[in-house]
């Protein structure tokens, strides 16, 4: 459903840098302790991608690491106008602008299986493709378009059918494309 990208185009939009750990069954506590330490100091976005491949200790740890994270943002600041945190074998300087994303796909027919401390420290959202129509009506109007409806409904049409063969190689193709540079011709400009 393009999650990733998604989030990739947020931090992107605001001027945020986003790195992505690709989780697998390998990941240890410590790899994500490291991580976590490094990307707070720096004050980066971070995005924890496929989180459902964590083995549940891990899930925990990064559980509890955010936890110390977001505690240690509430508190008042230091002496020195800094925000200090242990994170694993690290004292760190922490820095405001930290974020951090998880995505974690549901196989299908499935509930959510997330362990409780993850669900408290994370606030859930779900995600799903747009309409493409008043999102392309607003990209030509935006673009100069004197009468951007009905090629926002051609545009979507076209979409909608072209769906089933392309929706495949990536879900959120059709956004991506509308919300990317504006390949129409400028014939219906004003």
């Amino acid at each position: 459903t393009g999650k990733t990208t998604t989030l990739k185009q947020l931090g992107h939009a605001v001027g945020r840098d986003l790195r992505i750990l690709s989780c697998d069954t390998l990941t240890t506590n410590r790899f994500v302790s490291d991580w976590l330490a490094g990307m707070v100091a720096g004050g980066t976005w971070v995005l924890f991608d496929n989180a459902e491949q964590l083995v549940n200790n891990v899930l925990s740890h990064l559980a509890a690491a955010m936890k110390r994270i977001m505690d240690a943002l509430r508190c008042t600041k230091t002496d020195d106008n800094e925000y200090k945190i242990w994170l694993g074998k690290h004292q760190i300087d922490m820095t405001r602008s930290f974020a951090c994303f998880l995505t974690y796909r549901v196989p299908d027919g499935k509930a959510a299986v997330l362990p409780q401390c993850i669900r408290s420290t994370f606030r859930g959202t779900a995600m799903m493709l747009p309409d493409l129509q008043p999102l392309t009506e607003l990209m030509l109007s935006a673009n100069g378009f004197s009468d951007p409806t009905i090629c926002a409904r051609k545009i979507a049409l076209l979409f909608s059918l072209c769906e089933p063969t392309f929706g495949e190689m990536h879900g959120a193709w059709g956004t991506s494309f509308t919300l990317g540079p504006n390949g129409v011709s400028s014939e219906g400009r004003m």
